[in-house]
């Protein structure tokens, strides 16, 4: 089962998914769900693993959007 969710994001991150979902193809909302769905919950220690998992691909997407 699907569960819909909306999610407040800061204008730079929404053009950053923007560019990568153009360059993969992808809506926007496929791709957020792509990455969302590879944070793997370690130990119960969520805001720590998502907050780790959102930098990382910050990084990924900061260098795709300068291309």
């Amino acid at each position: 089962m699907d569960v819909q969710l909306t999610i407040d994001l800061p204008d730079d991150v929404v053009s950053r998914l923007e560019s990568v979902a153009g360059t993969q193809g992808v809506r926007v909302e496929e791709l957020a769900a792509e990455v969302l769905t590879r944070i793997a919950v370690v130990g119960g220690d969520f805001d720590a693993t998502l907050k780790q998992t959102i930098e990382e691909h910050r990084q990924i997407l900061d260098r795709i959007a300068e291309t």
